[in-house]
């Protein structure tokens, strides 16, 4: 350990009362000091920022346009919604069929609401696409039932399907003498003997449809009185149908023209005997 002169700032001995070097008092007040100490350098840790929150007064027009704002986001979904669920809907109402109220004629199906429900574990939604009428002559008569090969819950609720002639078939049968070769799984292939006009005529002017009984007296009708050859008028819409069975679908798309290669599908309200 050493002490330092106040005075000449010789270092001497700690014990020291007299400077060596200038041979004056030494104060009594030492700074002593160690040789194998350092002193650590003077820091001073900064203070932490205070973080203050301001509560900010939102002015009521402020508070009107956020509200004002909310309120037409809400508007703005729920029309959006209501036109999704319109125009998913099976029901329209500017189509001449009501598919409302419960109907049940048959063992096999029934239309429950807007449903088409199969006793099976089916449910179709029904989705009317155009009203349909028809004066044709039956060429062919298909039948149905839920225990027909290949299976398709179709079967259920379209027990016929009806090959179609319109225009001068209906006029003049004679005319085109057709022949029907084979039919299966909703699919009918036919031959004509005739020119290629006829041809042409009459593939452009028949179609096979298959139809939905919409009541007694349709279904009825089909089953127990419709022949080949018969000439009729057919009243009802043209549908899709998708249905739904646990984790299986079943979509069934109609077309909208005879004499193309998909058929119609059609919801059937009335047919009579022209």
């Amino acid at each position: 350990m050493t002490v330092e002169c106040p005075h000449c700032h010789a270092i001497n001995p700690d014990d020291t009362l007299w400077c060596k070097a200038c041979n004056k008092k030494i104060s009594s007040e030492l700074l002593v000091y160690s040789q194998d100490v350092k002193l650590p350098p003077y820091s001073i840790k900064p203070e932490k920022e205070k973080i203050t929150f301001q509560h900010k007064t939102i002015s009521p027009s402020k508070r009107m346009f956020r509200t004002l704002l909310y309120l037409l986001i809400f508007a703005i979904v729920f029309v959006i919604l209501i036109v999704v669920v319109l125009f998913f809907s099976p029901l329209q109402a500017n189509l001449s069929f009501s598919l409302i109220g419960t109907t049940s004629f048959h063992d096999d199906y029934g239309f429950h609401g807007s449903w088409l429900n199969t006793t099976d574990g089916w449910a179709f939604t029904i989705t009317p696409l155009q009203d349909f009428k028809m004066t044709a002559r039956v060429l062919f008569i298909e039948y149905y039932s839920k225990s027909s090969l290949p299976y398709r819950p179709i079967n259920s609720f379209s027990p016929v399907d009806v090959v179609l002639g319109i225009d001068d078939i209906v006029e003049n049968p004679e005319e085109y003498p057709y022949r029907i070769t084979s039919s299966y799984d909703r699919e009918v292939r036919w031959y004509i003997d005739g020119s290629p006009t006829a041809y042409q005529y009459f593939l452009s002017h028949t179609g096979n449809h298959h139809i939905i009984p919409h009541n007694e007296e349709v279904y009825s009708y089909l089953i127990h009185t419709l022949q080949i050859d018969d000439v009729i008028t057919i009243e009802g819409t043209l549908v899709n149908l998708y249905g739904i069975k646990g984790e299986q679908y079943y979509r069934w798309e109609t077309d909208t023209s005879i004499g193309n290669y998909p058929c119609e599908i059609i919801l059937v309200e009335k047919i009579t005997r022209a």
